[in-house]
């Protein structure tokens, strides 16, 4: 993290999420911008506010990906100032969970090319969830349920503030559609599940993990 620690030069953040619409820190401008080599995805198994035991729902989460591939998302500039200030936030905000970890990523925008600080997933954490089947990610977007309402509703606005920030999803949209088709019952989910998966869901929570 030496890049965004050092008190001399502007520090770039990378929004993909929530960030996006609700940064909630000082900053001297923001555009759109893309983060290379990521892209962003319904990765993460939420244990508490989109999900549950009973209903296990997903999140997004910023994820490597391959050569040529790049995340839409908001690049914002913060003053030399206010770095520590603003570094101290995210950290507190986005760590709670250690499933996302902070990571310099490269980005491009009309700002200039830097490497922004975000949050990626770590691969290992048991509640990563890529490489889905598409049926199980489907029937978890019907039927999850935490704290904080249905994950059908999390993927719904993130993609209607998303899409009126010029970050679209349209792959995700095309699983929101689908999942709208699927009774809100989480026994379509464990019926595509098999017991080692089921006991990796169980180990989530068992950690708390979001």
């Amino acid at each position: 993290m030496s890049r965004q620690t050092s008190p001399a030069r502007p520090l770039y953040v990378f929004g993909y999420g929530s960030l996006m619409w609700r940064p909630d820190f000082p900053y001297v401008r923001h555009a759109p911008g893309l983060a290379l080599g990521h892209q962003r995805s319904l990765c993460v198994w939420s244990s508490a506010y989109r999900g549950s035991p009973e209903r296990p729902g997903l999140v997004f989460g910023l994820d490597e990906a391959a050569e040529g591939t790049a995340c839409r998302g908001i690049v914002f500039e913060v003053a030399p100032e206010n770095r520590r200030q603003v570094i101290a936030y995210l950290f507190q905000r986005e760590l709670i969970y250690p499933i996302y970890q902070p990571a310099n990523v490269q980005t491009t925008s009309v700002l200039g090319d830097h490497h922004a600080l975000t949050f990626t997933v770590d691969r290992h954490d048991v509640a990563y969830a890529s490489r889905l089947d598409p049926a199980v990610r489907i029937a978890a977007i019907a039927s999850g349920r935490g704290r904080a309402g249905r994950a059908r509703d999390y993927l719904a606005n993130g993609l209607d503030r998303m899409e009126a920030m010029g970050a679209g999803e349209p792959g995700l949209r095309a699983d929101l559609a689908a999942a709208d088709l699927l009774p809100d019952d989480p026994a379509v989910l464990f019926t595509l599940l098999d017991e080692p998966y089921r006991r990796r869901l169980n180990a989530v929570f068992e950690l708390a993990h979001e």
